[in-house]
């Protein structure tokens, strides 16, 4: 009795181990994991920036899974249209967004050409 108790236990652990083994393993060249995904990241504009003829007092990037979108804000910081709509992709933890070289990024920044904040509103909160 006791030796198929310890049988089961060890083929039990092995069949464990293995599919860890094997779930486990990742190519670290392309980072799938997606942090910024359904992130909203915020700058505020010059005093003169507008877009279409409306004044913009604010921009959002909003990353989808594996595409970011800029937006303009009016004054009550609702959507006034779209500037751009790239690809983007993490390798070895560096952000790319386009065709442009790592951008430098934390969990609270990301500087592309000007510094945008993480905010937490969902993107729904700023549409108009």
């Amino acid at each position: 009795m006791k030796r198929n108790f310890f049988k089961y236990l060890f083929c039990t652990l092995a069949a464990i181990l293995t599919l860890a083994s094997l779930t486990g393993c990742k190519d670290d060249e392309d980072d799938t994991s997606n942090a910024l995904e359904g992130t909203v990241w915020m700058r505020k504009t010059s005093d003169n920036t507008s877009f279409r003829n409306v004044r913009s007092y604010y921009e959002i990037m909003y990353f989808t899974k594996n595409k970011v979108g800029v937006y303009p804000l009016d004054k009550d910081k609702k959507i006034i249209g779209r500037l751009s709509y790239d690809d983007y992709k993490i390798v070895k933890g560096k952000l790319y967004i386009g065709n442009s070289v790592a951008i430098n990024w934390t969990d609270e920044s990301i500087y592309c050409d000007f510094d945008y904040y993480r905010v937490y509103p969902p993107f729904i909160y700023f549409l108009p």
